[in-house]
């Protein structure tokens, strides 16, 4: 696999040359949580929670979101006119349904395991962490597949590589940091730049996974 270097570096290339497709692609999701914040701070004792209704549609925007990004990792479309398909998640039942009951039952799991001790459950958390991605290459492949059974295949491609996707988060603290001292102004770039860089370890990592003996196996170091 690239380096983490190297996956980060695409990323950032893309982003410099393709920032308004990326905010474009990436404003829904931006004012869902904007929408969850200002709910947050309004909401009083209700037997609705907006807060979780805004955090949900996020989730779900984001997952949409990413599988634009995965797309645009493997080429399979182009940057132009990429900022339409912000609301990809709804283009599809099955992509829309399937993240949504995936995220449940990986929400039920890591929770399960945070009973027990905090760091099983994020490391479980990195461990099911592809499977949303993968159960959507399965509907595009026209493959049939469970969601336990994604969330089982992310276990075993992540097994050996969980430490270098934890690298890799801690890797863009100072950016998220920098996106806090301006007031959330920054998220609206480097949002973009961490989930297009994790877009681009998702695309490698299932290449070296399909395909061991053709990939360089050299792990990121950076």
């Amino acid at each position: 696999m690239p380096t983490r270097q190297e996956l980060k570096a695409s990323a950032k290339e893309w982003i410099n040359h393709y920032f308004g497709q990326y905010f474009a692609l990436f404003l829904p999701y931006f004012l869902a949580n904007i929408g969850n914040l200002i709910v947050s701070y309004w909401e009083r004792d209700s037997s609705f929670s907006w807060s979780l209704l805004f955090q949900i549609v996020a989730m779900l925007l984001l997952d949409g979101v990413m599988f634009v990004c995965i797309d645009l990792s493997r080429e399979r479309i182009g940057h132009d006119g990429v900022g339409q398909k912000s609301l990809f998640i709804f283009s599809n039942g099955n992509y829309f349904i399937g993240s949504l009951l995936i995220e449940i039952i990986m929400g039920i799991f890591t929770f399960l395991w945070m009973l027990l001790l905090v760091i099983p459950g994020v490391i479980k958390s990195y461990s099911y962490s592809q499977a949303v991605y993968i159960y959507r290459d399965a509907i595009d492949d026209g493959n049939k597949i469970s969601f336990l059974d994604a969330i089982s295949k992310s276990e075993e491609m992540m097994a050996g590589h969980k430490a270098d996707l934890f690298i890799m988060d801690l890797s863009f603290i100072g950016w998220e940091l920098v996106g806090l001292i301006t007031i959330g102004i920054g998220m609206i770039r480097v949002v973009p730049y961490i989930q297009q860089t994790k877009a681009n370890f998702y695309v490698e990592l299932k290449e070296a996974y399909e395909n061991p003996n053709m990939i360089d196996q050299e792990q990121p170091t950076e």
